[in-house]
């Protein structure tokens, strides 16, 4: 009975060693994928995908919004708004008025449609 009682004892030991080492090892590998990703978050190959994955995402968001306001006002050209036609020498895109002095063109009016009632429709006579 005493020496059942030893290898169990030993048997328990061996157990907590194995679990020991299996937390020590899990630890570590997690320390080295921190250690990793802190590392690559830190390098230009990371930020040259965070520059390309935003750049594709801000094209993607001016096309969407290009299409959108082509459906709003129907008498509206959007042919000038173009992310390759650039010719400013800052870099930076023209506003439409820098764009409107560059060509000496009035901007177009927009005619507004009114959907519902309108002011005109709300006034009432009071005196009645």
């Amino acid at each position: 009975m005493l020496r059942e009682a030893a290898v169990k004892a030993v048997e328990n030991k061996v157990e907590l060693v194995k679990v020991t080492v299996e937390e020590e090892k899990a630890k570590a590998v997690a320390e080295a994928n921190l250690k990793g990703i802190e590392e690559y978050k830190a390098s230009m190959e990371f930020e040259d995908e965070v520059v390309e994955g935003s750049s594709v995402a801000y094209i993607y968001g001016f096309n969407v919004c290009k299409t959108c306001l082509n459906r709003m006002p129907p008498k509206l050209d959007l042919s000038c708004l173009n992310l390759e036609n650039n010719d400013d020498e800052s870099g930076g895109y023209l506003s439409d008025q820098d764009e409107f002095d560059q060509v000496g063109a009035k901007p177009a009016p927009v005619e507004v449609l009114a959907i519902g009632p309108t002011a005109k429709d709300a006034t009432i006579d009071i005196a009645e």
